[in-house]
């Protein structure tokens, strides 16, 4: 009997990858700006990779437009002229771009309501008299983003558990270079401290108590919370401490 075998050839060819090496030089970024928008760039992030494909280096080129118009807006750059080139100098790569910004959008209203008890309270109030946005300024996403964690920061250090931003929106008009802030808060009733509980120590209770800042149906303070654990750990007498708040809503 005559048995044919049948046999398969597989062909494999390696292609190695170039060597690259890439420079990147920007110009023209706003003032302090400049290693942020790099840093932000892809081909920069790619910067090290000798193994790179000259394919992927030419697209990574080639988003870097979009990402840097993107990066300009955080800064309140809406208008701006990105020109790119990208060539090849013996064994090395050179990636150039120039900016020509316009004049940056600037903050034309900011509108920022409060309602529920916080209306009242003076920190709110000392808040919004100093708040980090103000008519004028070059709109900047990062400070809009720090201005609005701060009414929340606030609102959670004073026992405004229940509080929310209702609005929080940024309308951007390229006509008029102008930006209008728009911020609503509902912070609902401010909690109250419930009394002070400890569990079983050897530790007289009279001393525990001269050692709590917080007093029963006080408003609610995190300063005080963290006191009071300050003074357990300052005592001597507890290797450490921790605190579980459980505070009540203001009737």
């Amino acid at each position: 009997m005559l048995t044919l075998l049948a046999s398969s050839f597989f062909v494999v060819t390696c292609v190695q990858a170039d060597d690259v090496a890439i420079t990147v030089q920007l110009d023209g970024a706003p003032e302090g700006k400049k290693e942020t928008l790099l840093s932000g760039l892809s081909i920069v992030q790619q910067q090290t990779n000798k193994r790179l494909p000259i394919k992927r280096l030419k697209r990574l080129h080639q988003q870097a437009n979009d990402e840097l118009s993107q990066m300009l807006e955080v800064y309140g750059y809406y208008k701006s002229n990105i020109s790119s080139q990208l060539q090849q100098i013996d064994d090395q790569w050179l990636a150039t771009y120039q900016l020509e910004l316009a004049e940056p959008v600037t903050i034309g209203t900011v509108s920022i309501t409060i309602e529920g008890a916080a209306l009242q309270d003076k920190s709110f109030q000392r808040l919004l008299a100093n708040f980090p946005l103000q008519v004028g300024d070059v709109f900047n996403h990062e400070r809009y983003e720090v201005a609005k964690k701060s009414l929340l920061r606030l609102a959670a250090e004073r026992g405004y558990f229940d509080g929310e931003l209702t609005e929080h929106k940024v309308e951007v008009n390229l006509a008029s270079n102008q930006s209008n802030v728009f911020l609503n808060y509902q912070s609902g009733q401010r909690y109250v401290f419930a009394a002070t509980a400890f569990p079983s120590t050897v530790v007289d209770y009279g001393l525990l108590l001269r050692l709590t800042p917080i007093k029963q149906g006080e408003p609610y303070l995190a300063s005080k919370v963290l006191k009071l654990r300050n003074n357990l750990n300052n005592s001597g007498y507890f290797k450490a401490c921790l605190l579980y708040t459980s505070p009540s809503p203001r009737d």
